[in-house]
């Protein structure tokens, strides 16, 4: 919960209200043994199921390792911008360089795609992609 000053004008509330939903939506608070991570959308390559836990891969190649399953972080992840492409990875769409039975992706990892998705994820690329 958000309390302002008493003496804020609301021209002066509405103002840092519509400055907190410009930011809130570009990130989420990761939950790590360490405590709280703050990670941009823009710097999140891929992430990987591991168990109970979830690894979110970066676009500077360190890793941050959540206290949440995949499931719980793709609910928090933009559809825009991410896509499952197996039930133990999602990936950034504009990530993908090569897309076939694998993914490869700008930062060189190969992710594997599944039998299941693998037509989703045809279906999802030519609906954002001119196919030539």
């Amino acid at each position: 919960m958000i309390q302002l000053p008493a003496q804020t004008s609301i021209k002066q509330s509405k103002a840092v209200l519509r400055h907190l939903h410009s930011h809130v939506h570009d990130r989420m608070a990761i939950s790590t043994q360490n405590g709280l991570v703050i990670v941009r959308f823009a710097d999140l390559l891929y992430c990987e199921a591991m168990s109970n836990y979830c690894k979110l891969h970066l676009k500077d190649g360190t890793s941050v390792l959540a206290s949440k399953p995949l499931k719980s972080i793709n609910s928090f992840l933009p559809a825009r911008e991410f896509v499952r492409v197996h039930q133990s990875y999602v990936v950034r769409f504009d990530a993908i360089l090569t897309a076939s039975r694998n993914v490869t992706l700008s930062g060189g990892a190969e992710i594997p795609v599944s039998r299941s998705r693998y037509n989703y994820l045809m279906n999802y690329l030519r609906a954002r992609l001119p196919i030539i």
